[in-house]
């Protein structure tokens, strides 16, 4: 006895093949729909921009560096070499930042750099990067007592 019909009552083999038909096709729909390939944006235009930054007149290594734009999409970031060399890059475009206005915060692995550069809001570096230019940066730190 079928526990989903009534008692009684007989389901036809067209009716049953009729409504597994319908519940895979619903299944199959509803799988695909989450499995489309993401729309292919293209990333925003972007140049190069490269830089040393300093702390007290000497280049520091392993400084993660960001780049806050107007816009959450404008944002890029970096990581000082052993010589403060750093390149700036994006998560959509890889290599390159869009042109415009920048402020940039410092956050040292070591927590050895003053507060004010790991905050957007009281940082005092800043770039601005325009197309065409050469968009090489000499960022420079000091300790709060030598400002």
């Amino acid at each position: 006895m079928c526990t989903g019909a009534r008692r009684g009552s007989k389901l036809s083999p067209s009716r049953l093949w009729t409504d597994a038909w319908r519940l895979t096709l619903a299944i199959a729909v509803m799988a695909g729909a989450g499995c489309r390939p993401a729309p292919i944006t293209s990333p925003t235009d972007v140049v190069t921009a490269t830089g040393t930054l300093t702390y007290n007149g000497r280049p520091v290594a392993g400084m993660q560096m960001t780049f806050h734009g107007t816009s959450a999409e404008d944002s890029a970031f970096a990581v000082t070499d052993g010589q403060g060399r750093f390149r700036c890059a994006t998560n959509d475009s890889g290599i390159g930042i869009s042109p415009g206005d920048y402020l940039v915060t410092v956050k040292s692995p070591r927590n050895d750099l003053p507060q004010i550069y790991g905050d957007p809001d009281s940082t005092t570096l800043s770039i601005t990067v325009e197309e065409g230019a050469t968009n090489d940066f000499l960022l420079e730190m000091k300790d709060a007592s030598s400002e």
